[in-house]
């Protein structure tokens, strides 16, 4: 029997890794408005894209968020430090009205992966109902 495989609702690709302004070690003694230029740039890239997609509707109260790192190549790199540089693209989310908030509540834990893909360097975050199985429940 084939597994079902539930098609989300938003499937969003960002034709880059995360922006490596948001890293930890990058961030420390950084001007406030390079972050706050980069973070505009990213809110508004999330927005287009959203919108590319023709979403309508309410924000999600509830939803599965997962996030998949297309990496160019097989270089050392921290899961954290990609983690963490996300931040900014949950908060598109927000403003483009897909998400209600980006907290714990709303999105639980997003499910992150990545695979390596020559040359391709992509985000790709896919937005999932709350009905998705693998959303955990307490």
């Amino acid at each position: 029997m084939a597994e079902v495989v539930p098609v989300p609702l938003l499937r969003l690709v960002i034709p880059n890794l995360p922006a490596a302004e948001y890293a930890a070690n990058y961030a420390r003694g950084q001007h406030w408005s390079v972050k706050q230029k980069i973070t505009q740039r990213v809110h508004d890239e999330i927005i287009a894209l959203v919108h590319e997609q023709g979403w309508k509707g309410a924000p999600l109260e509830q939803a599965n968020v997962s996030v998949c790192f297309v990496l160019p190549d097989h270089r050392r790199r921290d899961p954290d430090g990609l983690i963490s540089r996300m931040k900014p693209y949950f908060d598109g989310l927000v403003l483009a009205n897909v998400l209600k908030d980006d907290d714990l509540k709303t999105i639980g834990w997003p499910v992150y992966s990545h695979t390596y893909v020559k040359g391709v360097s992509q985000t790709i975050i896919e937005v999932h109902g709350s009905n998705d199985p693998r959303r955990a429940s307490p």
